[in-house]
């Protein structure tokens, strides 16, 4: 890590550049002991690069149907919204994605899914979806586990 960090050539300021570092370490044997997991296979989903792909689809498609004058507008409009759906589909279905990214989530909680269909143990860069994930999905799910939890203490 010194080394890298003293030497510009071996890196970028770019965002993400941390993987590199990841593929250094690992590709070179100084990690001797990790082992690579395949992608939504494991205890940990990163979603940030699907996310990203998911989330700047929907701005441009915002953009193409008029909400916003350039690309700054259209998120702003997108952020100010939701993905897909409308409230009623959010408190039935969960269904926070278009349908071409539907195989990401389970259609009857909204969690993300591993290949195999079971739920991510896990999910980082999750921000990566944008604001409309936290403003609409996921604070109503945070919700709702509150109001379990509290009914579940009052009855004990």
């Amino acid at each position: 890590f010194d080394y890298w960090k003293n030497h510009t050539e071996c890196r970028s300021d770019m965002n993400g550049d941390d993987q590199s570092i990841h593929n250094y370490l690992y590709y070179t044997g100084r990690l001797p002991k990790a082992v690579p997991i395949p992608h939504r296979t494991g205890p940990i989903h990163v979603v940030g690069f699907e996310a990203n792909v998911i989330y700047r689809t929907i701005i441009k498609e915002a953009l193409a149907n008029g909400h916003g004058e350039d690309l700054m507008q259209a998120e702003g409009w997108v952020n100010k919204r939701r993905f897909y759906g409308n409230d009623d589909d959010d408190k039935k279905g969960r269904n926070w994605l278009p349908p071409q990214d539907s195989k990401l989530t389970d259609p009857d909680t909204g969690f993300i899914l591993n290949l195999d269909g079971s739920v991510s143990p896990q999910v980082h860069q999750m921000d990566r979806f944008g604001i409309p994930i936290y403003s609409s999905w996921l604070n109503r799910r945070v919700e709702e586990w509150v109001s379990k939890i509290s009914k579940s203490r009052s009855r004990n």
